[in-house]
């Protein structure tokens, strides 16, 4: 049955978000080998967000703030850098990439419009399992062996992105349940817990409990209940472990960095050439050499940190971080003292990861901390438990 109230705007805003999602969780371009179709995932972002915002007028100053702090940093610093292969075409393809996500922490939804997004970031871990059996139907190995040696599962992606999806959908599907007391909900925390152990990631699946588990933990009333919660965490975890958690523990037992070092090495060296402007936003694939991207597979950082220093220099990465986290933090309604502990948790584990992957790169992770600001506009389940 069509919802009257729902206006042209809103129902633009719809269809080109869950285009946008569709387009993401497809992954032509790894998948299939297609041409990188991440320009239009985020063009398709932009425009979601401008039809949000023509439907609702309402944005965090906090949050916009912050934006222009970034916008601030990446082209007042590219304006000034001396690295001879900068280009502003890569600096703007760069920025359009960040900010097309980052617009939906700085519009303000109606309740109404937040459980939708919420809704669609709690199905990315479940779809990319089911997508995942479904390739298996063409020949596609859903497993990958690392140079550990560890059995990594990616389900309709890779490992890495598989965890990141699952850390994503953890929070989504713990604030829906703070939202519905709904059950299933919080049975499927521990399903994307289980798919992160899976994918052998180490920092995702810390992560999952440092931010998913306190929302369930906060959401929980009555003492006894939350006594149990601990328990049956504790007990599931332990068994999710030992059964399916041994390619996890090797790769926490080899303490591999998976050639972040070599990575990061790479990048700190051209931080000591371009210290105070760094080699502009969006270039650190050229600074990186070719060996180390032939060895570790990849041409990203793996570490936003790092990444930020080599692209906009010492000083233009701290205004672009604070920009972050007035975004951000603009994003979160905060009522109580709870919400201020829960508001610590996601940013500390989004913090940690940020230490080690490429969190503002890859939509799977940047849009964790959306689903916790989506989820704070609901209102709270009247729960017994």
């Amino acid at each position: 049955m069509r919802n009257p109230d729902i206006t042209f705007d809103q129902k633009m805003f719809r269809f080109f978000f869950a285009f946008s999602m569709v387009v993401t969780l497809l992954g032509m371009h790894y998948v299939f080998n297609f041409v990188n179709t991440n320009p239009f995932e985020r063009g398709l972002l932009i425009i979601a967000a401008f039809f949000l915002f023509k439907a609702q007028p309402k944005a965090s100053i906090q949050g916009f703030f912050g934006l222009i702090l970034i916008t601030f940093a990446i082209f007042f610093f590219g304006y000034f850098t001396k690295f001879h292969q900068f280009s502003w075409g890569r600096l703007l393809n760069a920025y359009i990439a960040l900010i097309a996500l980052l617009l939906f922490y700085v519009i303000q939804p109606s309740e109404d419009n937040r459980l939708f997004i919420l809704k669609w970031i709690s199905r990315i871990a479940p779809f990319l399992v089911f997508y995942g059996f479904f390739l298996m139907l063409f020949g596609r190995s859903v497993f990958m062996q690392d140079h550990t040696g560890a059995m990594r599962y990616g389900g309709g992606t890779i490992p890495a992105y598989m965890a990141a999806a699952s850390f994503a959908s953890s929070v989504a599907f713990a604030m829906l349940y703070r939202h519905t007391g709904n059950l299933k909900n919080f049975a499927m925390v521990f399903f994307c817990l289980v798919c992160a152990i899976l994918s052998g990631s180490r920092m995702p699946t810390v992560c999952i409990v440092l931010s998913a588990f306190p929302i369930l933990f906060f959401s929980i009333k009555k003492f006894e209940s939350k006594v149990y919660f601990i328990l049956f965490s504790l007990i599931f975890g332990l068994l999710a472990l030992v059964t399916v958690g041994d390619q996890l523990m090797m790769r926490f037992e080899s303490q591999s960095s998976s050639g972040r070092d070599k990575l990061w090495d790479s990048v700190i060296m051209w931080i000591k050439f371009y210290p105070n402007t760094g080699v502009g936003y969006g270039h650190h694939p050229l600074i990186i050499p070719e060996y180390i991207k032939l060895f570790t597979k990849t041409q990203a950082v793996h570490s936003e940190y790092i990444r930020v220093v080599g692209e906009l220099g010492y000083f233009g990465a701290a205004i672009f971080l604070v920009g972050t986290i007035l975004v951000f933090n603009g994003s979160f309604i905060k009522k109580n003292f709870e919400d201020v502990v829960l508001v610590l948790c996601i940013l500390t584990s989004f913090a940690l990861f940020s230490y080690s992957d490429n969190t503002l790169l890859s939509s799977y992770c940047s849009i964790m901390p959306l689903a916790y600001a989506m989820g704070t506009g609901l209102k709270k389940a009247n729960s017994n438990v």
